[in-house]
């Protein structure tokens, strides 16, 4: 009798183990996830873009094709695909997102998070790419007056 009940102890460990419980972090949830002090929330958008858009309130923007292509921090293929050659200067990127944070970034539909993403993670960072924000529809939009 007690081998049955620690075996279904065991299957109930078991069980709870192999359960995700990680949520996953992307537009329709972020709100819940903003204001952490461990977090470096980057909108990788030019500033022209959030004229028309927004951003979200608490994401630094770092513009990807003026700052991050432009001072050729990392070369961007045109298809989008990372590879470790694409990262030309470690130091810039470095100098830009703290490697103590995780660090969550925003664009508009995806693409340069995921670019971005990669080529943190290749440098050891813990990233979360919460997508674009034509997805949002929270209520931390900021708009910057004209």
């Amino acid at each position: 009798m007690k081998r049955l009940i620690f075996l279904g102890i065991g299957l109930v460990f078991m069980l709870a183990a192999c359960t995700d419980t990680e949520e996953t972090i992307n537009m329709s949830n972020i709100d819940e996830h903003l204001g952490k002090s461990d977090v470096q929330y980057v909108e990788l958008r030019e500033v022209s873009e959030m004229a028309t858009a927004g951003y979200i309130e608490g994401f630094e923007i770092i513009p990807f094709h003026s700052v991050i292509i432009g001072t050729s921090l990392l070369h961007l293929p045109d298809n989008y695909q990372f590879h470790a050659n694409h990262i030309l200067d470690e130091e810039g990127i470095y100098a830009l997102f703290d490697r103590d944070k995780t660090i969550f970034l925003s664009c508009r539909t995806g693409n340069r998070t995921s670019f971005m993403a990669a080529a943190l993670e290749h440098l050891g960072y813990e990233v979360v790419n919460v997508g674009g924000i034509v997805d949002y529809r929270g209520i931390n939009r900021v708009y910057p007056s004209s």
